[in-house]
């Protein structure tokens, strides 16, 4: 028995032996036995008193179990002669070994010995455990249109090898990011498992990506390490488009500040107020800011979001609190009150509109007493002369009166 590729252990192949007949058909199992070293051999076969004449046995390989062992099929006719030496024994005149399938008469060539050669192949060594992994960059936004925009980025890591990551270090120098190491050793990145970072600070598009009018594009760089030192490196880019939008069209407004009163005549008259806001842009505005500083107003601020006021609408608002006229109001011979509406757009871009509305003071002259007597004619001039300041005081009034309802 051979072996090539490794030593024989003692055992570990077996072998058969059974009857047959001079054409080699395989008969009744006789015995198996297994090797010993490079050796086997059957027991001793017995023949009595009478048993002359021609014998014929098989010899075969039991294929067997064993990994990376090819298996010797050949198979073995052995004759054996018997004949009686006539002193009362009987014995063996021929013990021939032939392999069967030989191209020699009967098919069959003579052996030596029955000689069996297995062959060991060792299996590949197994491959290396090598640490690989795949970055994919990401970005929350599809494309940036200004200066200030904000990107947000993130990075999913894939272990694609066969070792664990106990670190791993982040490159981006778009991001101002060196060396950043995140520490896995307490639960490592185990091969096909995937790590997902978020970077905390976004990218703030500036005046030149904007001027160069391109694509942002962003290059990481992650690096893996395994508890015993081995490292394993990728990277990968994230591309954001430029997209030029038109600039954002601000609100434009028409205010006119309104009273109910036309004049007043002493202090302790009241008041009202109210306005009248139009649209006269292209975008609709959602919030008025109200500003009356007579009125004590300060920011008022008045939503209009769940119904907008469109391009070519009016809004009308009306103070719920009057003003109450003073001895000063009456001193000066007017109030003037100053109004300012801060309309703003749904971009957040606003228009400022103001205006002014003077209520002028109505001074009542006493009337004369009746039955008064005029002893002279000065004092009938003087009458006269002071009816007709009155009257023209009174004339003058309704001209403004008129005026002001123009």
């Amino acid at each position: 028995k051979t072996l090539e590729g490794r030593a024989l252990v003692d055992g570990e192949f077996s072998f058969s032996l059974y009857e047959s007949d001079a054409s080699g058909v395989q008969g009744n199992l006789i015995e198996t036995v297994t090797n010993d070293g490079g050796y086997f051999e059957f027991t001793t076969l017995t023949f009595g008193h009478g048993d002359q004449g021609t014998y014929y046995y098989l010899i075969k390989e039991v294929v067997g179990t064993l990994s990376h062992v090819t298996y010797d099929l050949t198979e073995y006719l052995v004759r054996v002669v018997i004949s009686d030496n006539l002193e009362g024994a009987m014995q063996v005149d021929e013990l021939t070994y032939m392999l069967i399938g030989s191209e020699v008469e009967e098919g069959w060539q003579e052996a030596e010995i029955a000689v069996f050669n297995n062959r060991y192949i060792p299996p590949p060594p197994p491959p290396a455990l090598v640490p690989d992994l795949e970055v994919e960059k990401l970005v929350e936004e599809t494309v940036f249109s200004k200066a200030g925009d904000k990107l947000h980025y993130s990075v999913r890591i894939k272990n694609t090898g066969d070792l664990a990551f106990v670190k791993l270090t982040i490159n981006d120098a778009r991001l101002g990011i060196a060396n950043l190491e995140i520490d896995l050793s307490a639960d490592p990145l185990l091969p096909g498992e995937t790590y997902l970072h978020v970077f905390t600070a976004p990218y703030i598009v500036t005046e030149a990506d904007v001027d160069a009018a391109a694509a942002i594009i962003n290059t990481l760089t992650v690096k893996g390490e395994t508890a015993g030192g081995k490292t394993a490196e990728d990277n990968d880019d994230a591309l954001v488009p430029f997209e030029q939008t038109a600039p954002a069209i601000p609100p434009i407004l028409k205010l006119v500040k309104m009273a109910k009163e036309t004049k007043f005549t002493k202090a302790g008259n009241l008041i009202h107020y109210y306005f009248t806001v139009t649209n006269e842009g292209m975008v609709a505005v959602v919030k008025l800011t109200v500003n009356d500083p007579k009125l004590g107003i300060n920011n008022l601020i008045i939503d209009l979001k769940d119904d907008p006021l469109m391009p070519g609408e009016s809004f009308t608002y009306e103070f719920s609190q009057a003003y109450l006229v003073t001895k000063a109001d009456v001193d000066a011979g007017k109030i003037k009150n100053v109004l300012t509406v801060t309309g703003e757009s749904p971009e957040g871009l606003k228009d400022e509109a103001k205006d002014d509305l003077i209520v002028p003071y109505e001074q009542i002259l006493p009337l004369p007493p009746t039955g008064e007597h005029v002893n002279s004619w000065p004092g009938i001039a003087a009458l006269l002369l002071g009816g007709a300041v009155a009257l023209i005081l009174i004339i003058r009034r309704r001209n403004l009166k008129i005026q002001n309802e123009d």
